[in-house]
């Protein structure tokens, strides 16, 4: 499934910009320390990286603080107008911005955070590793859209009935009216963790897929989850951390 920026679920004309940083989850620095490590153990550079399908530019801003140069690119031009103004205060030759692709670009480094399972990752793939230089890191990840709410704690019992009916209420419209879910779809790339990405052994190497909270589903056990790609001699890991991405949330933040 391609990144289409005029498809219904990239429409962003009324999005509430200021709402999106505040209430989006925050990538623990976990996840930033295990690449990094990761990147330098293979004699990463650190010249350029790129943050693609950046939205705002929330990765991108910790890679300026690791990179001499950082690209922001999304296929949503309401995406890049925000991250210009997101990255206002940063220097002029400290970060770039594109609307679109990044097939042109040679870097170090390339992120890709919570967008994969947009992507048609048999096309993706193989472009990615003409992008990086020889010994580049390429990085993805994402987290469920589903919330877990604490089930040991009693008092929230009647809380999470209620949010859990809601949520799937919105879920069942998401699928009906903006994004029909099937096999090719996000939401089944999400529900597959990432998994459904190919890495040709000729290509890359020391492939990692790194899970936690593999009880749960990503987005929807209604929905469906495309079909593995992992192959023999990638490394599958198991982060036994099951808060390692939590929040202590009150009404407003569930709400926003």
């Amino acid at each position: 499934m391609s990144a289409n920026p005029e498809r219904q679920s990239f429409n962003f004309a009324n999005q509430d910009w200021d709402g999106y940083v505040k209430y989006r989850p925050a990538y623990p620095q976990e996840v930033y320390s295990t690449i990094f490590s990761y990147h330098d153990s293979h004699n990463g550079g650190y010249e350029a990286g790129v943050d693609i399908g950046a939205g705002v530019g929330i990765v991108g801003a910790e890679l300026t603080k690791k990179f001499a140069h950082v690209t922001i690119t999304d296929p949503a031009k309401a995406y890049v107008e925000a991250a210009e103004k997101f990255f206002a205060q940063y220097p002029k030759d400290k970060v770039a911005f594109l609307q679109g692709k990044a097939e042109d670009i040679i870097v170090d480094k390339l992120p890709k955070a919570e967008c994969l399972h947009w992507a048609d990752v048999d096309v993706a793939t193989p472009r990615i590793a003409d992008i990086l230089k020889s010994g580049g890191t390429f990085a993805g990840w994402l987290y469920g859209v589903l919330p877990l709410l604490d089930e040991r704690d009693p008092v929230l019992a009647e809380a999470r009935e209620v949010f859990y009916d809601i949520y799937e209420k919105m879920i069942e419209e998401y699928g009906s009216k903006i994004e029909k879910q099937d096999e090719d779809s996000g939401g089944a790339a999400m529900n597959a963790r990432l998994d459904n990405m190919p890495f040709d052994a000729l290509t890359w190497t020391d492939v990692r897929r790194i899970h936690t909270n593999n009880g749960a589903p990503m987005a929807s056990s209604n929905w469906p989850t495309r079909k593995s790609k992992v192959s023999e001699g990638e490394s599958v890991e198991i982060f036994e951390d099951e808060h390692l991405i939590s929040h202590d949330a009150d009404y407003n933040y569930l709400e926003g």
